[in-house]
């Protein structure tokens, strides 16, 4: 009696915040349902947690779900209530495996977004109604702003089994003009899995008008595969497949050209195939063929002989490359001052750092290097020419969502040498430039020192009571929707909200494309659907929540608290590591939300109770990025800061920066993290965890 009673509880209270919890109570309503207004208050909360279920594919309950649903059959009044309740039953039947019959979905009056709902539905369970719904949309709605996505959902059904009949609905979608989204996706699929003698023509179609597609590398391994191919579009086709660091396909689609690019090509690929003495003579080949590419090609020498640990020969090689006024020039002098470091050379890495600044003063490799002195000063405690460097350095920034580091730097200088006054100055600065940025949060915590004699909470992590944000997209069919977003999304086409309120954004978003809506409405119509990393990317950054969602905060905060770690904090290194994408791989191979690697998932996996399930799986992901996280915060002091640095550098390394420099300031600590990768990531951490803390700690 007390656990149904604390479920039905907790499923209430999940349900005013919008959070989906991981299964739902059956027939757990959190209203009483004695009037139209309450019934259509409960459906409301009720589809909030099933948005939330499709979005995050937590493994919920379908049945539960389908069961919770099933409760409000005659209670909704009104046709259009009565079909978007048969839209997710269909959905939730489907999704529970359990039969499919239709459930009014297939009606002689079901109305176009209905048809499309229901045949994305039906076509889990039973394809050949999926195709049914999907062709009776396009003929019985020729005009409606759905025919496409009927189109698009049809062709992908049929393609399989017929892909002559699957290229009659996908066809007119590929010529659309360039105000079609769904454009691109159907070229690529005629391309890759259409009627074979058509393949070749639709694959240079996209690489002609699609040149930077997601899909660029797949329709490059995919060209490479046919035959028929210029020599020119071998050699294109080359340089994509070296970027996809695909260097076999590669090189086998060079074979037999000549050119000086295309024997540079061939030089990368057999160097990155550990073939060295093979890669340097062609890339001095390629030099003497086309003396154009003797800077690149001196850059990669200079790799090459590093790889194979000859550092005397790279710096040779970056030494002659530096000379280049371009992007190679550059290049190599970022490399050759790495190199020097690496081996703990600071007096010619300082050499080679003037040169940086004195070549290329404007690049954010100057303003690095700038750093760079500014730091070999304040561990010398030469803090007057920090200082100096501190104020070189100026608004750049070395990482644009850190903030200007020089100015904050300034400041706390000024505080050592008791100018109280420059130092609040110099916060101030750092603040009007970017108020969500490592180093203005970092300026946040000492004004409120030097103003109010507040203690720096400096780099602790203090767990708060979070309060998620909902949306009630029931005023989309009201007249007067309140709210910027909503009122935008209520002048959409009716069937296309229809979908939005069903969970289904997809639609939404491509209409806002097709209309130039803004990207907040994007990125708003995104977080609705669950689509946190294109949230993420559309925001323009003027409303943080669209900015910072809280990704799989019921998943997150599941799995962290069982191993002591705040869940902001959990959060906010998943938002780094993957911006919530749960299909996320790194070049390394670290995959989905927490970017673990399969070695380390596997070791973790040991430690932690519950079947394994796939590293893309949104529940098992964080389960075992939460363990790690907390595993190595034990092991560190039971410093978050520290176990946010091991978690991307090892604990290992970890240890020997402690060791090396001390926990005393732990603000200068980061600073002086050697790997800058793990020196960035530990500053973006941080600055997304201060930011969700303001946003959405009550």
């Amino acid at each position: 009696m007390k656990r149904a009673l604390a479920l039905t509880l907790m499923a209430a209270t999940l349900s005013t915040t919008g959070v989906a919890p991981f299964a739902a109570p059956a027939l757990a309503l959190p209203f009483a349902m004695d009037s139209e207004t309450q019934v259509r208050q409960a459906f409301e909360t009720t589809m909030q947690e099933y948005r939330q279920a499709l979005a995050e594919g937590a493994g919920p309950d379908w049945q539960t779900y389908f069961d919770r649903f099933e409760a409000f059959r005659g209670r909704l009044k009104g046709k259009a209530w009565e079909r978007r309740l048969e839209a997710v039953l269909v959905d939730c039947a489907a999704r529970a495996g359990s039969p499919v019959e239709g459930r009014g979905v297939l009606d002689a009056d079901a109305p176009d977004w209905l048809l499309l709902a229901g045949g994305r539905a039906l076509s889990m369970a039973a394809p050949a109604e999926a195709r049914e719904a999907y062709g009776r949309l396009i003929e019985g709605f020729p005009k409606s702003p759905l025919v496409g996505e009927a189109r698009m959902a049809l062709g992908e059904l049929l393609l399989p089994e017929d892909p002559s009949a699957a290229a009659r609905h996908l066809t007119p979608l590929a010529q659309s003009g360039a105000s079609e989204p769904l454009a691109e996706r159907a070229l690529f699929l005629l391309g890759t899995q259409g009627p074979e003698q058509e393949r070749l023509s639709r694959l240079r179609e996209h690489r002609a008008r699609y040149p930077k597609a997601a899909n660029r590398f797949a329709v490059a391994r995919a060209m490479a595969g046919l035959d028929g191919l210029s020599a020119a579009e071998r050699l294109d086709l080359s340089g994509t497949l070296l970027e996809a660091a695909e260097y076999g396909p590669a090189e086998r689609l060079l074979k037999g050209l000549d050119s000086g690019l295309a024997t540079f090509r061939r030089g990368r690929a057999a160097w990155r195939q550990g073939d060295y003495d093979r890669g340097v003579a062609l890339l001095k080949k390629a030099m003497r063929l086309d003396p154009s590419l003797r800077p690149r090609a001196l850059v990669t020498l200079g790799q090459l002989e590093e790889k194979r640990k000859r550092r005397p020969q790279a710096i040779a090689y970056y030494r002659q490359a530096a000379q280049d006024k371009g992007d190679a020039g550059l290049d190599a002098f970022v490399r050759w001052s790495a190199l020097y470091r690496r081996v703990d050379d600071e007096q010619n890495a300082r050499v080679v750092d003037s040169g940086l600044i004195q070549a290329f003063p404007r690049s954010e490799e100057a303003t690095e290097a700038r750093w760079r002195f500014l730091w070999r000063a304040y561990q010398a405690k030469r803090y007057g020419e920090a200082k100096l460097w501190a104020k070189r350095m100026g608004d750049a920034v070395l990482v644009k969502v850190q903030g200007p580091s020089g100015l904050y730097w300034l400041g706390r200088l000024a505080e050592r040498e008791g100018d109280r006054a420059e130092a609040r100055a110099s916060y101030q600065r750092v603040l009007s430039k970017n108020p969500r940025s490592y180093y203005a949060w970092r300026a946040r915590f000492r004004l409120a020192a030097l103003d109010r004699g507040e203690a720096d909470p400096g780099f602790s992590v203090r767990p708060v009571e979070v309060s998620p944000r909902a949306e009630d997209l029931t005023p989309l069919f009201e007249a007067k929707p309140q709210g910027d977003y909503l009122r935008q999304l209520a002048a959409f086409p009716a069937p296309v909200r229809e979908l939005a309120y069903l969970g289904q954004v997809d639609p939404a978003l491509r209409h806002a494309q097709r209309t130039g809506a803004s990207d907040d409405l994007k990125a708003w119509l995104s977080l609705q659907g669950g689509r946190y990393s294109r949230a993420i990317v559309f925001s323009e950054g003027t409303d943080p929540y669209l900015s910072y969602p809280l990704g799989y905060y019921p998943l997150v905060k599941a799995a962290a608290e069982p191993q002591g770690i705040d869940p902001l904090l959990l959060t906010s290194l998943v938002k780094q590591e993957s911006l919530f994408d749960p299909q996320a791989r790194s070049w390394v191979g670290a995959l989905g939300l927490s970017q673990l690697m399969p070695g380390t998932a596997e070791w973790v996996g040991k430690k932690v109770p519950g079947p394994v399930r796939k590293l893309t799986d949104p529940f098992w992901n964080l389960k075992l990025g939460a363990y790690y996280l907390g595993w190595v915060q034990k092991r560190l002091s039971d410093q978050p800061v520290f176990a946010v640095a091991a978690y991307n550098a090892g604990p290992n390394a970890v240890k020997k920066w402690i060791d090396a420099n001390g926990q005393e300031d732990v603000d200068v600590w980061v600073e002086l993290i050697p790997f800058p990768e793990t020196r960035h990531y530990v500053k973006k951490v941080f600055s997304n965890y201060w930011t969700y803390r303001a946003l959405y700690g009550k």
